[in-house]
């Protein structure tokens, strides 16, 4: 395929990837803005605090199948492999369904039971919020099936737009009928019905988005096969969600809600840099797989330049808006809030660092390299956890986003020496001069 043509279907697809994007982030960040000012910086803390603990249990319980489903139903469509289609999505809701209601009990009562991470005023909430892993789970399967299927914009609406709108609109008509004041627990109730507002609508689209041809056909099952592979994936996703929520997680442990609250408030504003890296990556994602099994490594040398280049220049503007409008943004979440500038700058500058590795870590797994990607993601997270434990108590949430920084920068260039050492693939804006590094056709 020639360059002009990968690029017309990165660009087409990924616009519409991040138009979604864009639309929901709009949406969440407007709803955040709101819980912030409502339920202030420590009812707030408190509440994404939970969603973290929350969002931990989910990612486990999914034990590695959405991302399994992200390359193998694209590897089977394009094999017309349907028995086996239809087998790991049957076979990987059932699992994770199980496994996702076992674990929140266990979580429960570990938690509640015999830790201090929880405080007994926090419990009730924690026990609402943990109604969400089930739906969580079975989420995250249909979106990767959406997405092997390349029906990007279904994979993402419900998620990315459905959700945070019914959020709003629960969380508004919550607080408009209490009289005395509203809490974590009333947004995390708001919060599991505009989840499954969002799972309903997007079970719909994934049923009629599955091929015909699995209709007709007895499903065949490779259990332990897909295990052997989903475990290490699972790995890899638990380690990238420990470099994503330690921050939260330690402020909460080590601090109090409050920082974290302010903490939570920053690191909202600084996701912002990743739309250009989530729409890309949606769309790459499936056909790394696809050139990989067609060993067309030429091909994905050059769907991987033409996609680095928009990683990076996005992640590049939008963290130059964000340092100058960094202080008025977060005065919107209140005035309270605002103490979080100087974690924002450093989050930003891991941010555009990191961008500039590209889509290293899809590069990793997709072609069946999830064991080294796993090791690396795992000295990341080792350190990103060293790191949060020294520098939180020293310096509090300036601390947090200096070891998420560091770390998430550290990380990314140890996948990039790997993506480049293995699969001879140049995943960054530098793979622009073709002479740094060649590759086979």
């Amino acid at each position: 395929m020639s360059a002009k043509n990968i690029a017309s279907v990165i660009l087409s697809n990924s616009s519409s990837a991040f138009i979604i994007k864009v639309i929901g982030t709009g949406i969440a960040f407007i709803v955040q803005i709101i819980l912030a000012r409502v339920l202030g910086a420590d009812q707030y803390g408190a509440y994404i605090y939970i969603l973290a603990w929350i969002n931990v249990v989910a990612l486990i319980a999914k034990l590695g199948f959405d991302t399994l489903l992200v390359r193998m139903v694209s590897a089977y469509k394009i094999k017309e492999k349907w028995s086996h289609l239809k087998g790991i999505i049957v076979r990987s809701t059932q699992i994770s369904l199980a496994f996702s209601i076992f674990l929140s009990l266990v979580v429960y009562v570990l938690f509640s039971e015999f830790t201090d991470l929880i405080e007994p005023e926090h419990k009730l909430p924690f026990l609402i919020g943990l109604c969400l892993v089930p739906i969580l789970t079975l989420t995250g399967l249909r979106q990767g099936t959406l997405q092997a299927l390349k029906e990007i914009p279904k994979s993402q609406i419900p998620e990315a737009i459905i959700r945070p709108f019914f959020l709003l609109l629960f969380f508004s008509s919550i607080y408009l009928l209490i009289d005395n004041g509203i809490s974590a627990t009333e947004a995390l109730l708001a919060n599991i019905a505009a989840a499954s507002v969002a799972f309903a609508i997007g079970t719909y689209w994934l049923i009629g988005s599955i091929p015909q041809e699995t209709k007709h056909v007895k499903p065949a099952f490779e259990t332990n096969e897909w295990l052997k592979i989903s475990i290490p994936l699972l790995v890899i996703s638990g380690l990238h969600m420990i470099l994503g929520q330690t921050d939260i997680l330690m402020l909460g442990a080590l601090l109090n809600t409050e920082a974290t609250g302010v903490y939570g408030a920053a690191s909202r504003v600084a996701g912002l840099v990743s739309f250009g890296l989530v729409a890309v990556n949606s769309i790459v994602a499936p056909l790394i797989s696809e050139y990989y099994a067609q060993k067309s490594m030429a091909d994905m040398q050059r769907m991987i330049t033409i996609s680095a280049n928009g990683i990076f220049a996005f992640a590049a503007v939008a963290s130059a808006v964000l340092i100058v409008a960094g202080p008025t943004l977060l005065s919107i979440f209140g005035e309270e809030f605002v103490v979080g500038y100087n974690p924002l700058i450093i989050l930003l500058i891991g941010q555009i660092v990191s961008s500039l590795a590209g889509s290293v870590g899809f590069l990793m797994v997709m072609t069946g390299n999830q064991k080294k990607a796993s090791a690396i993601i795992f000295y990341g997270a080792i350190a990103n956890i060293i790191l949060n434990y020294i520098l939180i108590p020293i310096y509090g949430v300036v601390g947090a986003a200096i070891a998420t920084s560091v770390s998430t920068v550290f990380w990314n260039l140890l996948m990039l020496g790997q993506v480049v050492k293995t699969l001879r693939i140049n995943p960054t804006i530098l793979s622009n001069f073709k002479y740094l590094v060649k590759y086979n056709s």
